[in-house]
């Protein structure tokens, strides 16, 4: 850890800055002979926050292909047992409707 008089860390603050981020602190000593420490601030990331990925895609390869996913339904939200034919559906219906009568 390094440490700088009132002096050096005023005329060289870049450098305290910079030897803080390296050494994970500097020390700062007025004439009185108190101590101070500059310390980097760590910020944290989001775990969302990843790299990117070389597809080796062009950006009009990546729409056509967002494109055809659109048109083939891919990534949309459908309703509930709207995948389901409506003969299925409504046998579904029947049987809840006779469960209900029996109870």
């Amino acid at each position: 850890m390094t440490t700088y008089t009132y002096s050096q860390a005023r005329q060289h603050f870049a450098s305290v800055l910079d030897r803080a981020n390296i050494e994970g602190q500097a020390m700062i000593k007025r004439k009185d002979g108190s101590l101070f420490v500059v310390k980097p601030v760590r910020r944290r990331r989001s775990p969302l926050d990843v790299e990117g990925v070389n597809a080796g895609l062009t950006a009009r390869e990546i729409v056509e292909i967002v494109r055809e996913g659109r048109e083939r339904g891919l990534g949309t939200v459908q309703p509930r047992g709207a995948h389901r034919s409506g003969e299925a559906r409504r046998a579904r219906e029947q049987r809840r409707r006779s469960r209900r009568r029996v109870s």
